[in-house]
């Protein structure tokens, strides 16, 4: 018969084999009225990472920070019970081993009372926290361009200021205002210089509205106007991007770690943008493609090119990482990149977002939580007891 002490002894020893996990999330006003969980925007993708984590004796619970009970060391969480009748249900839950950020708001993220909760799990010794926070433009920017290797891929950039904006437009036809913590194609404005003045336009404009200003002074003060506070926006050289049927393009790559620890391309796609646009982003009107497919049409006979882009692909995916985890000093295990190539073939680094969105492609999905969860237990088996 065995009694408690064993059964204790029996339990921990299983838990050091297959990780606690717990994964914060956090909910807007408008999602809280409804007492469901996940909300709707989370639920396939909570319900195949509890599912995946399932199958590797992985239990995996979902939390918002004010379910966390520091003096209990206990989290008022959520777990999926995917035997008979499957469902999500509420459970006292120990303080996980792991804990995987996924709040995918940066209000959210940037309140006072959250940033604390993740201070203090980042402080324990006993939970490994990783993807940290959101990532801004400039670190990313400041960070990358100090190593050659990364250098090459990043497009100029800058604070957004009078002396900035008369600098790139006398350097480059084209270039954007872009908000420095925005990785959703809100905010984003495009300024072209022509014979007469110059022209600009914003991505969230429905009907591809361009707004023109004879001198540079008239310019900035029309877009500080639209840009009420110069701190939070960067101006970025323009990328002449490549084009299919008419349409520019970038591609979304995602990185991760994997069952070793080491950075791994789980899948790339291709997303289009909508005739007109300059933002690729699906809800700007952006649609997704094969990347294979793409890079063959667009190369149909020019295998040096096809071949540089694979190559340059191929160190951005191994290397990025890397450098970011060294420079910013935080963990991170999963990452999206928005990439572009120009049309002399050059790849170029876009956009960082360490809260990625799922990929709708299934393939790259199921990828990217087998090499999640083979993460969870290599974090597992090398902790220091």
């Amino acid at each position: 018969m065995i009694n408690e002490n064993d059964r204790d002894n029996l339990r921990d020893k299983k838990r050091k084999e297959t990780p606690l996990v717990g994964v914060i999330t956090a909910r807007k006003k408008s999602e809280k009225r409804s007492n469901q969980f996940p909300s709707k925007r989370e639920g396939r993708v909570f319900r195949e990472m509890a599912l995946e984590g399932y199958k590797k004796g992985i239990t995996i619970y979902f939390f918002y920070p004010d379910g966390v009970k520091w003096k209990e060391k206990k989290i008022n969480g959520y777990i999926y019970k995917p035997k008979s009748k499957p469902s999500w249900v509420k459970k006292v839950m120990p303080l996980p081993d792991i804990v995987y950020n996924r709040i995918v708001y940066r209000s959210l993220e940037n309140k006072k009372e959250v940033k604390e909760i993740l201070k203090k799990f980042e402080a324990n010794p006993n939970i490994f926290l990783f993807n940290t926070r959101f990532l801004n433009k400039l670190e990313l920017h400041d960070a990358l361009i100090k190593h050659e290797t990364s250098k090459q891929f990043i497009p100029e950039t800058n604070r957004f200021s009078y002396e900035n904006l008369k600098k790139y437009l006398h350097s480059y036809n084209e270039v954007f205002i872009k908000p420095k913590n925005n990785s959703t194609g809100k905010g984003i404005i495009k300024v072209i210089k022509a014979n007469r003045g110059y022209y600009y336009s914003f991505a969230e404009s429905k009907k591809n509205k361009w707004y023109s200003s004879p001198t540079i002074e008239r310019l900035y003060r029309s877009l500080r106007f639209k840009v009420p506070n110069k701190s939070n926006y960067l101006i970025q050289m323009g990328i002449p991007l490549l084009k299919m049927n008419g349409r520019i393009f970038d591609l979304r790559a995602q990185v991760q770690k994997n069952g070793n620890g080491q950075w791994v391309l789980t899948g790339i796609a291709v997303r289009l943008a909508a005739l007109g646009k300059f933002v690729t982003h699906i809800p700007n009107g952006g649609r997704a493609a094969e990347f294979n497919k793409v890079i063959k049409e667009i190369y149909k006979n020019e295998l040096a090119k096809e071949e540089r882009v694979i190559n340059e692909l191929k160190i951005i995916t191994k290397q990025i990482p890397r450098i970011l985890e060294n420079e910013l000093q935080i963990n991170l295990g999963v990452l999206s990149l928005d990439l572009g190539i120009d049309t002399q073939g050059k790849m170029w680094i876009i956009e960082i977002n360490s809260k990625p969105a799922s990929f709708d492609e299934k393939d790259i999905r199921f990828r990217h939580l087998n090499y999640l969860t083979d993460y969870f237990l290599y974090i597992n088996s090398n902790k220091e007891d």
